[in-house]
């Protein structure tokens, strides 16, 4: 293998998904951008509620793009991901990136999540005497398909799929396109497969696959990596 190194320049911050067009490569970064003030709750071990306010560092994930040398790196000025988490007494908020890929006209696009954990409180509830986890949650865990041009702006933001109530459903973890341009979205548990426009939902598996990813093939359809009786396999 030959090493290209990467030339970023942010004070702080690390790399994660990476994903190959015809003439490059997109890149996730998640780095830090100053900072922000942070409020917190919570009881210590005499039952007394204490309030806290502090600056911590502030993290966005942004996207470059560079040739295949590692030379020309370029952040798209459009994008820009803020993880804004709430975490008030009644209700918590997680979001984040699942997946980054390039579709088949060639636009770097992810997979979004919005995670959000609502509680049932009594009106009389008081955090210094009570817990809040023993009362009834909701749990909504909703994913987006999200596709943007050369500088980082939106394209496409659609919803694909969402899980409620702490029901069992499908996550977003992997992604394929075939020759069709229909798009593939999997997780461990098995996959589906919607139409180029994710108007219609054109497959579901049924049962559980221990799917590990995509892999495009030659011929223009979609391999499966999954663990099978003898270990690894791939079925397309």
């Amino acid at each position: 293998p030959t090493y290209y190194p990467l030339d970023f320049d942010f004070e702080e911050g690390y790399v994660g998904n990476t994903a190959k067009a015809s003439d490059g490569i997109y890149i996730l970064v998640n780095e830090r951008d100053g900072t922000q003030k942070r409020e917190d709750t919570y009881t210590d071990e005499n039952g007394k509620v204490i309030n806290e306010s502090y600056d911590e560092p502030r993290y966005v994930t942004r996207l470059y793009k560079t040739d295949f040398e590692g030379k020309n790196l370029e952040k798209l000025p459009n994008f820009e991901f803020e993880n804004n988490s709430v975490y008030d007494v009644a209700k918590e908020v997680y979001g984040g990136i699942s997946y980054l890929f390039v579709t088949v006209e060639g636009n770097p696009g992810v997979l979004r999540y919005e995670n959000i954990t609502t509680i049932d409180l009594p009106e009389d509830f008081d955090p210094s005497k009570d817990d809040k986890w023993q009362y009834e949650q909701h749990y909504t865990s909703t994913y987006y398909f999200e596709t943007f041009d050369s500088t980082g702006k939106t394209l496409v933001s659609k919803e694909i799929s969402k899980i409620t109530d702490g029901e069992e459903g499908m996550s977003a973890d992997y992604l394929s396109f075939d020759s069709k341009g229909n798009v593939y979205v999997g997780n461990w548990r098995g996959f589906e497969v919607y139409s180029p426009d994710l108007s219609e939902k054109l497959f579901a598996s049924k049962e559980e696959m221990n799917t590990d990813g995509f892999v495009k093939l030659s011929d223009g359809s979609v391999g499966i990596s999954l663990w099978g009786e003898s270990g690894m396999e791939i079925k397309r």
